[in-house]
């Protein structure tokens, strides 16, 4: 079993079944409003701080070649991101309080989760993200919907979510599934743990779609 194979079968998993979507749903029909972008731009900030707190926890455990890097480059690109997003937020004005609404927070417990049980496969199976992955596929695709729809954006908000991945979230992940499965990790149960970030990803959209 290789990393490229794996990469095929998630593909195909998620082409069979795509997550749901309703930000989308709601964009294809011209009804997203700035509250639903301040809602989008909130909870993906709460990510970044729990994303930044489990790599940390994912170094500890895998502090050998490929993936140790890998781990300090993906942290130093939340990072970046996570100050870019600062700057959306504030174009857009007041954030929303998320409340305690648990598809708003469910992400940051599946990177916690993966943190303490997943292996290194699954970890960078998991981080691998396609250019029509969940994320930036959602991401892209709800760019060119507010376009097509005539919906004013701040210019940061367009930079930000009409990004394609970085290859390091590609090339580079792959490469550190393949040294875990060399390594002796479970396939089966890296591709369950990316699947199931898939799921916990699309939350964003799902509670992003809410007013």
């Amino acid at each position: 079993m290789t990393a490229e194979t794996l990469i095929k079968e998630l593909a195909r998993a998620r082409a069979q079944s795509p997550p749901p979507n309703p930000l989308l749903a709601l964009a294809a029909d011209g009804r997203v409003t700035v509250g639903h972008l301040r809602r989008l731009v909130a909870i993906e900030r709460a990510y970044h701080h729990a994303e930044l707190v489990a790599y940390g926890e994912l170094l500890t455990q895998f502090p050998h070649p490929p993936a140790a890097g890998f781990l300090l480059k993906v942290a130093g690109l939340v990072d970046e991101a996570r100050a870019a997003l600062a700057v959306v937020a504030e174009r857009l004005g007041e954030p929303p309080d998320l409340g305690d609404d648990l598809a708003a927070h469910a992400f940051c417990g599946y990177v916690s989760w993966l943190a303490l049980h997943g292996s290194q496969a699954a970890m960078a199976l998991s981080l691998y993200s396609a250019p029509d992955g969940v994320y930036y596929g959602g991401a892209v695709e709800l760019v060119r919907l507010l376009d097509e729809h005539g919906v004013t954006v701040p210019g940061e908000f367009t930079a930000y979510y009409g990004n394609s991945p970085d290859p390091l979230l590609t090339d580079d992940a792959a490469a550190v599934v393949d040294d875990g499965l060399a390594r002796g990790d479970d396939p089966g149960e890296a591709l369950r743990a990316a699947r199931l970030c898939d799921r916990y990803m699309a939350l964003l959209w799902t509670a992003a779609a809410r007013t």
